[in-house]
């Protein structure tokens, strides 16, 4: 393994959503393991490094078993799946003294997917059912962001060299920091960050549990003994989603422990004890866990 660090700064903040929450549009507090692999995946495979036919069809639960088609109406899912082995894990944290804040506002949306089917009124089926009314088509919905303008932030990847090798050929390393580089969002839509820095971490220091750890970075928090967690320390607990999902497998779903603060929102390193899974060292207080 590898490690990979983007040193990178928000033009405003981000927004970055749970999956199946369409009406319910809060934002996460930091941005998970998945959104951080989709954004370096997105311009490996933009920019022409990573070569696919189609979409990646899943046939079956085992992980291993992909396909690439051009046309098929089950199961189709994002192309990052085909990055998993590659990337194994991806963590977080915001720059010493960035704060960023939730916050929620009101917009406008189109309602005709939100209405649920109900019996029809006469008024409602002269003009062929409620979504025609002019008053159920537009409502008003709650949307969350995190603001945090011009702030400074560290997205942490490790990278697998054999897969990497595999999918991107022999100068792999060169085609991963130019991918970095090329990062221009972190979360949804209008989430733009420009990169200051991407650097490639080659000795990584691995260790094993049971051992302490401090770190920056957010980690499964099945991972960890929560009981010699001090009192004194700043941490949350968030649900991330593992991986991607499809028409046919629903998001799975796991806590994860986020070392600072949630409002104001910011990072703190914290002592914790590791007894499950692998510690790997990109630097000082940035370890990254892998379950």
């Amino acid at each position: 393994m590898i490690g990979l660090k983007v040193t990178l700064t928000f033009h405003w903040g981000f927004w970055v959503r749970a999956p199946y929450t369409s009406r319910y549009q809060s934002a996460l507090p930091i941005p998970p393991p998945t959104t951080l692999i989709g954004a370096l995946v997105n311009p490996l495979i933009s920019l022409g490094y990573a070569k696919l036919d189609g979409e990646v069809v899943l046939l079956s639960d085992d992980k291993q078993n992909v396909k690439k088609r051009k046309k098929s109406l089950n199961s189709i899912a994002s192309p990052i799946v085909n990055f998993t082995d590659m990337i194994p894990t991806a963590s977080f944290y915001y720059y010493d003294n960035t704060t960023a804040y939730s916050y929620s506002d009101i917009n406008r949306y189109i309602g005709l997917l939100y209405q649920s089917k109900t019996k029809e009124k006469e008024e409602e089926k002269a003009v062929g059912g409620r979504r025609y009314l002019p008053e159920y088509r537009f409502m008003g919905l709650k949307v969350g962001k995190v603001i945090s303008p011009s702030s400074r932030c560290v997205a942490c990847y490790l990278i697998n060299e054999g897969e990497a090798s595999r999918i991107l050929g022999y100068n792999w390393k060169d085609i991963i920091q130019i991918a970095a580089y090329n990062i221009n969002r972190i979360g949804s839509k209008e989430s733009i960050v420009s990169v200051d820095s991407v650097s490639l971490v080659d000795d990584v220091k691995v260790t094993n549990p049971p051992t302490k750890i401090r770190t920056k970075c957010y980690i499964p928090l099945r991972c960890i003994d929560e009981s010699l967690l001090e009192e004194h320390y700043h941490y949350y607990i968030e649900t991330f989603w593992n991986g991607g999902w499809s028409k046919d497998k629903g998001a799975e779903y796991e806590d994860y422990l986020i070392p600072g603060s949630r409002s104001p929102i910011s990072t703190k390193p914290i002592e914790l004890t590791l007894n499950e899974g692998k510690a790997y060292e990109l630097g000082e207080e940035e370890i990254l866990v892998v379950a």
